[in-house]
Formats: structure tokens, C-alpha cells, sequence
């Protein structure tokens, strides 16, 4: 691209304003001739050189602007007849000339706007990379796999002049995603294992409390028979003891006493049925209670084994986003998971978990 002005551009200021603007197509002259010559100069928005022609150019075009216009507005202070005239020709100079150096800025800007794009396109690729760490936590394997497939797909992009920093950002992300795979499997081995012991565990207690109620209820059934049998035993071996006494005694009025007799003996009848049926429901009683504490011991302990299923689930939590944080910051997975056992063991003086 030449460097030495063109004629038009380095004779604007030498024109004679009144041949300019009183001549007959003497603006059309000047600016065509403005026009040809600035767009027959070859330009190169791609080399910073080039940019920098093309905006001195542009310069030049708007200093011409502004030469052409205070010549008209010389013209104008000495010729008010021909205001209006020579006002149309400096909006004419105006717009084209913004229209020319418009032009002949656009290769820039549309390279420069286009520069940014491409710029701004690869610093959002490696903000979303330097963000994955932070949204790992609560994902499961496949979501987690997901990024690592993820993080090979970005591998294979261009990132240019930031590949430096990119190749960084994927080397963190993917030792943040890889510690919390090693993290979820291991959660999820303890979590069967545990829920499979717990299964083993309840079904061994379950069934040993049921053979235990059935046991009590058995023995409490079996006194409560034993019992209603001797009272039954004691009750008609007193009445019968007495009706013999009171038979002997009154044997001469036998019509009587057998009568009598009678009667007793089925109130007796009646106090033996009526003390069977109270023992009855004295066992009922007792069956009924034993059953009531065992439902709320079995209650009891359920409400405890969640507390204590929520409490470690609450831990496990605490102890994976610290060991996410500890190998974001630069420690491996093994020291990582050693120094979290040392805080929790309380080895580490100052340094405290809290759950």
C-alpha cells in the first residue's frame, strides 16, 4: 500500500474555495476526484501495517471532510446569496465523504469485529472448562463420564493463541471429574455394602423378636390358664366344702338343704365361670401390653437407624466436596483422602471438619 498522500488528499488545502464552490460541478470534481483516487489505493486489513494505513487513510479523508467544509463556510461568510447552494454541497461533502471514509475503514472494522468473535468464542469454550469442577457435585458415573467424553471433544478443538491456557483448564477439569468418579464408585460400593448388612442385620433382629414375642406370649398364655385352673380348683374344692358341712348339718331338713344346695352349688357355677372368664381377660390384657412395647421398641429403633443413615449420608456429603476442593487445589486423590482421615482424626491441630 503506497504511503505518499494522492494528489486530491494533498491538495485540498491549496484549492481556491470561490473555484470550488462557485464553479459549475466544482465540489463534484474535487469529490470524485477524492473518491478515485482514496479507492484505487490497494489495502490490507490483515497485517497490522495494513490496519494501520487504512485508518491513517480514513484520517486523511475526514481532515479533507473538514477542509472542504470550512472552505464552504468561508465561502458563505462572503457570499450570502449563494448560502443555501453552498450548504446542500457541504451536506452532499459530509455524506459522502462519511460514506468514503466509512468504506474505506470497513476491511478493519469487519476484520477487527470479526477478531473478537473469534476471541470471545474461544474464552467462553475455556470459562464452561474452567467451571466444570464446580458442577460436579450431586452428578452420578454416567454424568460424570459424560464430562470426561466431553473434555476429549475439547481437546480436539483449536483454541489458537489460547491453547496454553486451555490444555490447563482441561488438565484441571479432568482431575476434578476423575477424583469424583473414584468418589461416587467408592459411595456407591459402601452404600450396598451397607444396605446389605443393614438388610441382614434387621431380618436377624426381626426374627429373633419375633420368636422372642411368640415365647412370652406363650408362657403368659400358659400362666394365665394355670392360673384360672387352680382358682377354678380352689373355688369349687372351698364350695364343695362347704356344702358338705352344711349338708351334714342339716341333714334333717333335707328337702331344704337340697334345695339350697342347688342354688349354691349354681352360684358357685357361675362365680367358677365368671373367674375363668376374668382370668381370660387378664391374659388378653397382658398379651396385648407385651405386643404395644414390642411395636414401639421396634419403632424406636427404626427412627434411630435413620437418623444414623441420614447422619453418615450427611458426612459422606462434607467429606466428597472436601476432597473435590483438596484436588482442585493440586493434591492427588490418595494425599487428598489422607488428609481429610487426619482432620476428621483429629491429628491436624487448628483444622476441624464441620458436619
Amino acid at each position: 500500500m503506497a504511503t505518499e498522500p494522492t494528489n486530491a488528499l494533498a491538495t485540498i488545502e491549496t484549492l481556491n474555495p470561490i473555484a470550488v464552490f462557485q464553479t459549475q460541478g466544482g465540489v463534484e470534481d474535487i469529490l470524485s476526484k477524492l473518491e478515485r483516487d482514496v479507492r484505487s489505493i490497494p489495502t490490507d486489513p490483515t497485517t497490522d501495517k495494513g490496519r494501520k494505513e487504512i485508518k491513517s487513510l480514513a484520517y486523511k479523508v475526514a481532515r479533507s471532510k473538514t477542509a472542504l467544509d470550512d472552505m464552504g463556510k468561508a465561502v458563505a461568510e462572503d457570499a450570502r446569496k449563494t448560502v443555501d447552494s453552498v450548504n446542500a454541497s457541504r451536506r452532499t461533502i459530509t455524506s459522502r465523504l462519511d460514506a468514503l471514509r466509512d468504506e474505506v475503514r470497513k476491511p478493519v472494522d469487519d476484520y477487527e469485529a470479526r477478531e473478537q468473535a473469534r476471541i470471545d468464542e474461544i474464552k467462553g469454550r475455556v470459562a464452561d472448562i474452567d467451571a466444570m469442577p464446580r458442577i460436579l457435585a450431586g452428578m452420578n458415573i454416567a454424568q460424570l463420564r459424560g464430562c470426561l467424553s466431553e473434555l476429549e471433544t475439547q481437546k480436539a478443538h483449536d483454541f489458537q493463541e489460547f491453547s496454553a491456557r486451555a490444555a490447563d483448564a482441561i488438565q484441571r477439569a479432568e482431575m476434578a471429574v476423575n477424583a469424583a468418579i473414584i468418589i461416587t464408585e467408592q459411595e456407591e460400593k459402601n452404600r450396598i455394602e451397607a444396605e446389605r448388612k443393614a438388610a441382614e442385620e434387621a431380618e436377624a433382629a426381626r426374627i429373633a423378636a419375633e420368636k422372642a414375642r411368640e415365647q412370652r406370649e406363650a408362657e403368659i398364655a400358659r400362666q394365665a390358664a394355670e392360673t384360672a385352673r387352680l382358682e377354678a380348683e380352689r373355688i369349687a374344692k372351698a364350695e364343695k366344702d362347704r356344702i358338705e358341712n352344711e349338708r351334714r348339718a342339716a341333714i334333717a331338713e333335707a328337702e331344704r338343704a337340697e334345695q339350697r344346695r342347688k342354688d349354691e352349688a349354681a352360684q358357685a357355677e357361675r362365680r367358677r365361670i365368671a373367674a375363668a372368664e376374668q382370668a381370660e381377660r387378664d391374659r388378653i390384657a397382658a398379651v396385648e401390653a407385651e405386643r404395644k412395647r414390642v411395636a414401639e421398641e421396634k419403632a424406636a429403633h427404626e427412627a434411630e437407624e435413620k437418623r444414623r443413615t441420614a447422619d453418615k449420608a450427611h458426612r459422606a456429603t462434607i467429606n466428597r466436596e472436601v476432597l473435590a476442593d483438596l484436588v482442585a487445589a493440586g493434591l492427588t486423590d490418595e494425599l487428598a483422602k489422607q488428609a481429610i482421615s487426619a482432620i476428621v482424626g483429629r491429628k491436624v491441630r487448628h483444622v476441624t471438619l464441620s458436619y
